[in-house]
């Protein structure tokens, strides 16, 4: 049940859904694709079956499409056991088996160790007022998962070099976006080009990691050599022969008091507006706004979590659970600040005497004070 979160994944994963996102049609998250894809994939079977079965068919559509989703109503809940939508995507508290799946596989592929032993918990935890809950001694190992979440940004998914590699990937994708075509064993009418592959299952099937070597392997045609496809092969080669975007500089973000956390991406473009205006320059670099957290943006993700007392009841004859607030029970030793932004600056040329220009220009930025979406937003950008 767990892995029908995931089919819904483009190419590289979250790359495609974040950072390809915005050359695609709608508004979209990798959960809706997964929908759609489950609802392709069961139209197929149903097909040949008879009408009790079909029946279930539907039912168990709904049942799957609200574990990967769930229904923000309770009304729309085809189940009505709320806790059971706490397991797959828990949008509750963000405890739930997708994190404890993506920790043992990438902490055991990446050789690093990690302190939250998932068994303890699934042994520990117990149904109380319809909420998976946990008793208050699993408090350091819960907040040990969510370390570890940080642990995994900070130190992999949202690494430099990764984030470099994303960015080529990205750009990649955007120049020879109209020359893939899917599916590749159907007339060009009935087609899908890379970001609109999402609009049709049928053609969203075949964007597999496949893509990065699809690209490589295309040829330009005609007498004018298409210059985005050779700007889209020429960007591959770099990242296998290592030529990545260069990280020339970096800064954290640090708000002035009571200004309120701005809507995403504004800062970055304001700070690339700071640094050049020239559309030629602009090309040749890029801003990458990296958020660090603990899964609850800057709230302590603890605060959600469904904690319980047990004690027994003589009349009974059986252990009762009930709810207990762990907000003022917490350790004086947590963290106080559960979110850091910072700024990084990509250089993607080789005019050395622009990156020269571009790195002072970035380093003098010593601060923001910009009105946006009717908000206004000042604090301190500090070089690391």
């Amino acid at each position: 049940m767990h892995l029908c979160l995931f089919v819904g994944h483009g190419p590289f994963s979250h790359l495609f859904d974040q950072q390809f996102r915005k050359k695609c049609t709608g508004t979209w998250k990798h959960e809706d694709l997964s929908q759609k894809m489950l609802g392709e994939i069961f139209n197929r079977v149903q097909s040949g079956v008879d009408d009790d079965k079909q029946k279930m068919i539907v039912k168990n559509i709904k049942f799957i499409e609200a574990l990967i989703t769930p229904p923000k109503n309770p009304t729309d809940q085809p189940i009505k056991k709320p806790f059971l939508y706490e397991i797959i995507a828990n949008e509750e508290n963000s405890i739930d088996v997708d994190k404890w799946d993506y920790f043992s596989r990438d902490c055991h592929m990446l050789g690093l160790h990690h302190n939250f032993q998932c068994r303890r918990s699934i042994k520990l935890a117990r149904v109380v007022d319809n909420h998976i809950s946990f008793p208050k001694s699993e408090y350091f190992n819960l907040f040990d998962m969510f370390y570890t979440r940080f642990t995994l940004h900070r130190r992999a998914y949202q690494h430099p070099v990764v984030k470099a590699v994303e960015m080529m990937i990205k750009d990649a994708f955007f120049k020879a976006d109209e020359k893939l075509m899917f599916p590749p064993d159907k007339p060009s009418e009935n087609q899908k080009c890379l970001s609109k592959s999402v609009e049709c299952m049928d053609a969203y099937l075949w964007v597999t990691d496949d893509v990065l070597h699809q690209i490589r392997r295309l040829k330009p045609e005609g007498p004018n050599r298409d210059s985005d496809l050779e700007d889209a092969q020429k960007i591959i080669k770099r990242i296998y022969c290592r030529e990545l975007y260069t990280l020339i500089g970096e800064k954290s973000v640090k708000w002035s008091t009571g200004s309120e956390l701005k809507p995403k991406g504004t800062l970055k473009e304001n700070t690339a507006e700071r640094i050049s205006s020239d559309e030629n320059e602009r090309k040749q670099f890029e801003i990458e706004e990296v958020v660090f957290n603990y899964g609850a943006g800057r709230a302590n993700p603890m605060e959600k979590v469904k904690f319980h007392s047990k004690k027994f009841d003589e009349t009974s004859g059986r252990i009762q659970y009930m709810s207990i607030d762990m907000k003022d029970k917490k350790s004086d030793m947590m963290p106080t600040t559960f979110e850091q932004i910072y700024l990084r600056l990509y250089w993607k040329g080789s005019d050395q005497a622009v990156k020269q220009k571009l790195q002072e220009a970035f380093f003098a930025i010593g601060g923001f004070d910009y009105t946006a979406k009717k908000e206004h937003f000042k604090g301190d950008l500090i070089n690391m």
